[in-house]
């Protein structure tokens, strides 16, 4: 997905998934779910970059930050995502 793309999911802070309804139609033919990893770029606050992966067969996201931060709110909303999805 886009850099956008958690921009746009946790819009003012909320999640939003009629803002990233159509983001999965652009998966290159692909089901989403066929997929075995997505990659989420993730911009905190301008400032710092962080990543989040979908390991879709696994049924697992993972969060990474070289910061340290959990990024709780960014798998939540993942989460929510997949399974509005």
């Amino acid at each position: 997905f886009s850099c956008y793309f958690m921009t746009k999911l946790l819009e003012s802070g909320h999640y939003s998934f009629n803002n990233v309804c159509r983001w999965s139609n652009n998966v290159l033919g692909e089901d989403l779910f066929a997929l075995g990893k997505i990659f989420i770029p993730i911009n905190v606050n301008r400032s710092h970059w962080t990543c989040a992966v979908i390991f879709v067969e696994e049924k697992r996201i993972q969060y990474y930050d070289s910061m340290g931060g959990n990024g709780g709110i960014y798998t939540k909303a993942l989460l929510q995502y997949l399974k509005d999805e």
